[in-house]
């Protein structure tokens, strides 16, 4: 398919699954995403290949070497990380840790010199507090990512989008 599409001209491949980080483990017996992207980058015409939807605990060392290696990969990552607050995510019945994710974004940004480019964080989620909300939101995405603003929107006011807090 990437080489249809490569002859349509088409010049960038977008790889989207449910879980696109465990790409391999059904065919292969083990995450093969890494392969794929060396495979992908070697068709005449595809000059960049996007990631979406990495669960950040699938992330493994060969994919961000081939990542920061491959100048057809672009260095951009669609984050689900769900939330930052060990309790909440204990509740959640995920898998990762507030340090998992510190340290994975740390890694990627001393590989790659960037953050992922789209991180998806879950807030005011039933039974969370809003010190919660805090450790997960504002302080922790501002200095980890180095963002000048951060935004708190609660979408139970009658205004969608009216700013709880704003950084």
């Amino acid at each position: 398919q990437a080489r249809e599409l490569a002859a349509m001209g088409i010049v960038e491949l977008i790889l989207v699954a449910q879980e696109t980080t465990l790409y391999g483990v059904d065919l292969y017996g083990k995450k093969s995403l890494h392969l794929l992207l060396r495979d992908l980058s070697e068709i005449d015409g595809i000059e960049w290949i996007r990631l979406m939807y990495c669960y950040p605990e699938e992330i493994y060392p060969e994919l961000v070497d081939e990542m920061a290696g491959n100048e057809h990969v672009l260095h951009y990552i669609d984050m689900p990380i769900q939330h930052c607050s060990d309790s909440v995510l204990k509740r959640m019945g995920r898998r990762p840790s507030r340090q998992l994710l510190v340290d994975l974004i740390r890694n990627l940004r001393s590989e790659m010199n960037v953050a992922p480019g789209r991180r998806t964080h879950l807030m005011l989620l039933p039974s969370e507090g809003w010190a919660d909300t805090l450790r997960g939101g504002e302080g922790y995405f501002k200095k980890l990512a180095g963002a000048s603003e951060v935004q708190l929107i609660d979408d139970r006011s009658e205004a969608a989008g009216k700013n709880v807090s704003a950084v």
